[in-house]
């Protein structure tokens, strides 16, 4: 079952780092693009050390997931439009890699 956790916490990196790519194509916001690296980046680490059969992998991607869910979430309830772009997809993404991850463990 690790192996499926590490490839969710991948995805969900990958899907995190392009997601603050496009922020800072689309609004030239450098705060997206770096938190989409730092973002990314730790939950690489989160995925080695998943990969690996250490459990402070999924605790650490979980809180990544937990934080960015709640960013986003408010994010999303707070724009005038509830506008679905970032903030509605990245709470849906958030939320299932949090329920993949928590039904692969």
């Amino acid at each position: 079952m690790h192996h499926q956790a590490g490839i969710i916490i991948e995805v969900y990196s990958l899907l995190v780092l392009v997601g603050g790519y496009f922020g800072y194509k689309k609004k030239k916001s450098v705060p997206s693009l770096v938190a989409g690296i730092v973002s990314a980046v730790l939950l690489d680490v989160a995925c080695i050390g998943e990969f690996f059969g250490h459990t402070w992998g999924l605790y650490l991607a979980s809180v990544i997931a937990l934080f960015l869910l709640g960013f986003f979430a408010s994010r999303f309830v707070r724009s005038p439009d509830h506008a679905f772009m970032p903030g509605g997809l990245m709470t849906i993404v958030s939320l299932l890699t949090l329920v993949g991850l928590y039904l692969t463990h």
